[in-house]
């Protein structure tokens, strides 16, 4: 049976005992007028989404004002007003969100894994099938994906997307790279910060770059000549990140 928020608002009632028993539960002085129109607001307000049948009761959640109300079903009294138990999973900010990896869609889910796995080193966590996760990025079959989003198009190689890693030894890499005829977009070259790196294209031109870890720039950079005031300048990094950067390569 549906619920008729409607016919609610219209008929909801009060006993005399349950004006003491809802300051009571929420911990307040409302007089009855105050009481009554703070739940006729909050009935008004909540969409029937959050109204819910149980036996001979309505209840009616309110996360926004953190309130349960209990209406007999029948007469539709108030019967009671609860708080709710906030828990982790609800009203959690945008800020708190948990990223957790990157997608991106194949052709042929053999030959990207083969790809990542054996050519970038990088290690499987989980194998789905369509599906095989690397951590911080996973690869998708493309015609399993389009179903999940209606059978939109996908456009492939559009430039403007890129998977980024990180690796100190950049000449090692490219002649890997080269060895497996990957096409580059362009091989070891300086960004404006100073930071080398390599562009290049997966077996379905997503673009993958590689670059030197900031702390091996800094120490690169140091091994050049530059002092620590100059590489600040040209890499835009702080003094003291460069100190303790060229300490620990130092050490290694």
């Amino acid at each position: 049976m549906n619920i008729d928020k409607t016919d609610i608002l219209s008929r909801i009632c009060y006993t005399e005992l349950v004006y003491d028993r809802i300051n009571k539960k929420l911990d307040s002085k409302f007089s009855k007028s105050e009481i009554e129109k703070m739940l006729f607001d909050i009935v008004k307000e909540t969409q029937e989404t959050f109204f819910t049948r149980i036996g001979k009761n309505i209840y009616v959640t309110s996360s926004e004002k953190n309130i349960k109300i209990t209406i007999n079903s029948n007469t539709y009294r108030v019967i009671t007003v609860d708080k709710l138990n906030k828990t982790k999973y609800m009203d959690k900010e945008v800020g708190k969100l948990k990223f957790m990896c990157s997608l991106i869609t194949v052709a042929d889910i053999k030959k990207s894994r083969d790809f990542y796995e054996n050519v970038l080193g990088q290690k499987v966590e989980a194998d789905y099938g369509e599906n095989v996760s690397f951590g911080g990025f996973a690869i998708h079959l493309l015609p399993h994906w389009k179903k999940l989003i209606d059978n939109k198009d996908v456009v492939v190689g559009g430039n403007n997307f890129e998977l980024y890693f990180e690796y100190d030894n950049l000449e090692q890499i490219v002649e890997k790279l080269k060895a497996q005829k990957v096409e580059f977009i362009h091989e070891l070259q300086e960004a404006p910060w100073r930071q080398l790196g390599v562009k290049f294209y997966d077996p379905d031109r997503n673009i993958i770059e590689i670059g030197e870890t900031l702390e091996y720039l800094t120490f690169r950079l140091y091994q050049q000549g530059n002092s620590f005031d100059e590489i600040s300048k040209l890499t835009g990094l702080s003094r003291e990140f460069i100190e303790k950067s060229v300490q620990n390569q130092t050490e290694q």
